[in-house]
């Protein structure tokens, strides 16, 4: 046990010898995992979209999808669409989705330190829905959800949806976000899996 504690302890000593003490310390690592090393594409199989039933209140949301029924499968609109999910990653309110260094929190209206969920799109059916999917007639490859309040403190549901290549971050040129949608928890019968 000694031999090897002796061992360590040299190691150390050659490696602290081999350092340059003057250079600037190293910048501290952020403590929330941001949208951008998502896009190595290391799913995180635990990571859970929203489920339940919730109704669609804003513009945009009840124009282009109606009202969501969120399950273990993914989402299910009124108006026919329906997404097949997979997770990849979070970000946290206050990182960039665009090149315009735009944050998620100045996009949806919540707090910097807000946790958002990133998903990759497996499946996009559109069905009979007027106005097509998130994205219009472009596929939607990225859904960014976020379980929170609304500017009232009612529960809300933010979903922003993407049509790039690869999962939003400061790298993703500002046209690739489609639209930004919120619901709010319906007091119906909750979704089944």
């Amino acid at each position: 046990m000694r031999v090897l504690a002796a061992a360590v302890l040299a190691m150390v000593v050659a490696l602290q010898a081999g350092c340059d003490r003057s250079a600037e310390p190293a910048k501290p690592v952020p403590s929330q995992p941001v949208a951008a090393p998502v896009a190595a594409g290391v799913p995180t199989p635990t990571l859970a979209a929203p489920r339940g039933k919730f109704d669609a209140i804003s513009t945009t949301a009840m124009g282009v999808t109606g009202d969501l029924s969120a399950t273990d499968a993914g989402f299910a609109f009124s108006q026919g669409q329906i997404y097949g999910l997979e997770g990849v990653g979070t970000a946290s309110g206050a990182d960039p989705y665009a090149d315009t260094k735009a944050s998620f929190s100045s996009l949806i209206n919540v707090p910097d330190a807000a946790v958002l969920d990133v998903f990759r799109v497996t499946k996009e059916d559109h069905a009979q829905a007027r106005n097509g999917g998130f994205c219009g007639a472009a596929p939607t490859t990225f859904i960014v959800t976020h379980e929170g309040v609304d500017s009232g403190g009612a529960p809300a549901l933010f979903l922003v949806a993407f049509n790039g290549a690869s999962p939003p971050s400061v790298n993703s040129p500002e046209n690739e976000l489609c639209g930004t949608f919120m619901y709010a928890p319906s007091a119906g019968p909750p979704a089944t899996k």
